[in-house]
């Protein structure tokens, strides 16, 4: 802390830090005796088995964990007794020092300054013009002066050697109460004894702020926890912690949950995230006590959070079948109602999680529980000849549906949620009387349920899948996030006969028509992992992919169903065509600063198929319904692909977005007919807007050299002479480039004649890919120029 100051050292009494190291020691005596009164207690029992062992073991854990605590009030004492001995000397002494000085006439400074305050001008004057008389005054001004420069160092050097002092000093006592905290927290006090009179106060509005206090506490996890709770490792609670949680769920099995609702909500400000808190921790399957942790050690319900753990009345909400059918017979026929009976509770319980700390929300049953019900009570709505209801209230669907978007939106922040209701893992919690989870089926309850504007938590909740792609590369929420991404692709691209121009009580409208908003999520979402879905890889060496658990699909024709599906809305279109686009680029610009990569060419070919199939098939399908006002929403989307606004799950990568404000790269010509099945201008419609596809989807090789080209140049910076004319900045400029054909002759023949390139050969796997059908045969896709795809 520097130099200690002079009023700072008037209120010091090291004294003091001794009394704190003499009251400590007794208590380490305490703690120490404790802990072995504890473990004797247990040896001393007379029984054996597997139960003994446990106990031992848990006993060996608790006297050592006693034992720390004591060691860490030791060195609080040893930091105390050390600092005291170090520091009253110096204080005394400059206490003492700046003392003497004052009673001999000098002034002592804030900073330690030690000035003379004798009158030598009054001195010397009584002296008047006698030298003789007046050389004993100037001898004294002397002295004195430079005892004030002595003195002033002196005191001051003390001054640093005091601060400093106090600095270690502080530095030690943080670290043992560091120490303490981490052995002793708040949440240690805690148990299961006093959570369920806590719990009635809170009912009764009577909680005082201890009860408050401990609920807070009970509800929290450090950092270090969250940490892992993010990354999906074990969280281990306090046996004391995870009782009281425990207990305060089961003291609410009674109530409703709209009971727990005003309950929470009357709570102070403070303290209503809590409750929330508590249901995602105690719901959550990673959040255990030590006991789990314990190798060899069996699991018990009490031990280890889960479904179970929640309140009667929530898990109940959370795993019944939120939908009810009714058939009554009258005489006009059959009368079928879909009854959601529970409405209020489920609005309740979003009110409820509403309120709590989204970073806790990570992998919890109660969020897997609030996305299937949300799901399933999203797919009730829209069936032929059946009336909703909610509670025995006739309601249209869109109530429904604002329902079943409150539940996804309160479930849809849990990323790790969000992987397990795709992919079907961990989902057996969520359902109950023998029932079974389906990932299909649940997700296409989500894409085919028509959502009205404004209601965006299936959006929300799928673009999860796409912000975890720009998480660090094959972390826990990284390799989650591409697992999701296959597992959706995967269902898209199987359902695409139903989702790209039939869905299910839409007539024939396509996904894109009924949820366009949803549909771009997806695309946005699916936009990383696309040069996953086409089988580039990282192996011998290359670091291109943002992740690594996406897979491939097995053909270019599933590939391609997975575009038609985003292709349904223009917007969606553009955002993944642009994406496929953009992995194109970033394929052959690859290839350029690794020529050995020519696989890069091949995938770049196949991803190029997928994406032209894909719409044509699109364009195809409309023409087939006469929809052609849709058709013709395509058309006012020019210059689709912007590779101006770079992706954020490529921008960490080297010179992505090479063709950067490049306009009017595809789509140049209009994907409608001049008019339609009526009034035909043309002979065959459909065939122009499906050619006028295939020209835009079409290979341009004068751009593929631009890649390959601009990857050779950074790879091989004292290369820039060869492309002399053609760069601004070091970097090569597209509008030079194609200023003329002139100069776009020149610019291929310049970069054709640089051998590493091997131009000719990248443009050949290319087209291979062009017309190769299959994926995954071609895993590791060709290495060398002359090797052809199996």
């Amino acid at each position: 802390m520097g130099a200690v100051t002079r009023s700072q050292v008037a209120g010091w009494d090291a004294n003091a830090l001794a009394a704190v190291a003499t009251m400590v020691a007794p208590r380490v005596q305490q703690i120490d005796d404790s802990a072995d009164k504890m473990r004797s207690s247990i040896d001393g029992l007379h029984w054996s088995g597997t139960a003994r062992g446990a106990a031992d073991d848990r006993a060996d854990r608790e006297n050592q964990q006693m034992r720390k605590v004591g060691s860490a009030f030791d060195d609080l004492a040893a930091a105390c007794m050390a600092g005291a001995r170090a520091m009253e000397p110096m204080i005394a002494g400059l206490t003492r020092t700046a003392s003497n000085l004052e009673s001999d006439n000098f002034d002592v400074a804030e900073d330690w300054t030690v000035t003379d305050k004798h009158n030598y001008s009054a001195a010397i004057a009584a002296c008047g013009d006698n030298a003789q008389a007046q050389n004993p005054v100037r001898q004294l001004q002397k002295q004195r002066g430079d005892e004030a420069a002595t003195s002033t160092v002196s005191l001051k050097r003390l001054a640093v050697a005091l601060g400093t002092a106090d600095q270690n000093c502080a530095a030690a006592i943080n670290a043992a109460n560091v120490e303490i905290s981490s052995l002793t927290p708040a949440t240690a006090a805690l148990n299961g004894t006093i959570a369920g009179k806590d719990l009635a106060d809170l009912k009764s509005g009577t909680a005082t702020a201890d009860e408050l206090a401990r609920l807070h506490a009970a509800a929290q996890l450090t950092d270090e926890q969250k940490t892992d709770l993010v990354g999906g490792k074990p969280v281990n609670l306090t046996q004391g912690q995870f009782d009281y949680l425990r207990q305060v769920m089961r003291a609410q099995d009674g109530m409703s949950v709209q009971d727990i609702d005003k309950m929470t909500s009357a709570l102070p400000q403070g303290n209503q995230a809590d409750l929330a808190n508590a249901m995602q921790l105690v719901s959550s399957p990673n959040v255990h006590t030590a006991s789990v942790l314990t190798a060899g050690a069996v699991p018990t319900v009490a031990d280890h959070g889960g479904m179970s753990q929640l309140p009667t009345p929530v898990r109940t909400l959370l795993t019944d079948n939120p939908v009810s059918m009714h058939t009554n017979w009258t005489a006009a026929g059959p009368f079928t109602t879909a009854d959601v009976s529970r409405a209020g509770d489920f609005k309740a319980l979003t009110n409820i999680m509403g309120r709590g700390d989204q970073s806790l929300a990570q992998g919890s049953d109660v969020d897997r529980g609030l996305l299937k019900q949300g799901a399933e009570i999203a797919g009730a709505t829209g069936r032929p000849n059946v009336t909703m209801t909610m509670e025995g209230r006739g309601v249209h669907d869109s109530e429904v549906g604002s329902l079943a978007d409150r539940l996804l939106g309160a479930g849809g922040h849990d990323a790790q949620a969000v992987h397990d209701f795709v992919t079907g893992s961990n989902m057996a919690s969520t359902v109950d009387h023998g029932g079974s989870y389906n990932a299909s089926d649940h997700v296409l309850e989500v894409l085919q349920h028509k959502w009205d504007p404004g209601q965006h938590g299936a959006a929300n909740m799928f673009a999860s899948i796409g912000e975890s792609a720009g998480q660090p590369l094959d972390s826990f929420a990284n390799k989650q996030g591409g697992e999701s991404a296959s597992a959706l692709a995967q269902i898209m691209a199987s359902h695409s006969a139903t989702l790209s121009q039939n869905m299910p009580n839409h007539g024939y409208d396509s996904l894109g028509q009924v949820n366009p908003e949803l549909t771009q999520s997806l695309a946005n979402s699916m936009r990383p992992y696309l040069g996953n879905f086409a089988g580039v890889t990282d192996n011998d060496g290359a670091h291109i992919l943002a992740n690594h658990t996406a897979q491939p699909f097995d053909n270019v024709t599933d590939l391609s169903h997975l575009f038609n599906v985003l292709d349904s809305d223009p917007k969606a279109a553009r955002i993944i065509n642009d994406g496929g686009q953009q992995w194109i680029d970033f394929l052959q610009y690859q290839g350029g600063v690794d020529p050995s990569h020519v696989d890069y060419a091949f995938r770049a070919g196949q991803l190029n198929h997928a994406m032209q199939q894909g719409m044509t098939d699109q364009i195809s399908q409309l023409d087939a319904r006469d929809q052609w006002e849709q058709v013709k929403s395509y058309n006012n989307q020019t210059a689709w692909i912007d590779t101006a606004a770079t992706a954020a799950w490529l921008a960490p990568t080297p010179a992505v977005g090479v063709m950067a404000g490049v306009t009017d790269i595809w789509l140049k010509q209009d994907l409608v007919a001049p008019g339609d099945p009526l009034h035909p201008v043309t002979a065959d419609p459909t065939q122009a807007a499906v050619s006028a596809v295939g020209n835009d989807f079409k290979m341009d090789s004068v751009r593929t050299n631009f890649d390959q080209a601009q990857g050779h140049l950074d790879a091989h910076p004292d290369s820039a002479a060869r492309f002399a004319g053609f760069t601004t900045n070091g970097q090569l400029d597209w509008s030079l480039v194609s200023e003329s054909h002139t100069t776009t002759n020149n610019f291929v023949r310049d970069v054709g004649q640089i051998q590493d390139l091997n131009t000719a050969n990248f443009n050949t796997m290319f087209i291979n890919g062009l017309t190769s059908e299959n994926i995954i045969e071609h895993d590791q896709g060709p290495k060398n120029a002359g090797q052809q795809p199996k």
